[in-house]
């Protein structure tokens, strides 16, 4: 999952991974630390999905990765 996430930041294809990167960064982790904790959130959205019955929307993803720091507090 940490490919995925440093494959997202560097493609840009999702602004809210950069966004969710810098929002933690400014809390005080380190990039590592915070990359760490975006993947934890992706794999965690990966596996709700990963059944046949339910459908991978990108907007789940994107509220997922913005109550990232929220969670953390």
């Amino acid at each position: 999952m940490l490919i995925a996430v440093n494959r997202q930041l560097k493609n840009k294809a999702f602004p809210e991974v950069r966004e969710t990167l810098e929002r933690l960064m400014a809390a005080g982790h380190s990039r590592q630390e915070a990359i760490e904790l975006i993947a934890d959130a992706f794999t965690q959205q990966v596996l709700v999905f990963a059944f046949p019955t339910k459908q991978m929307h990108v907007s789940q993803f994107s509220s997922t990765y913005k109550a990232l720091l929220d969670e953390l507090k």
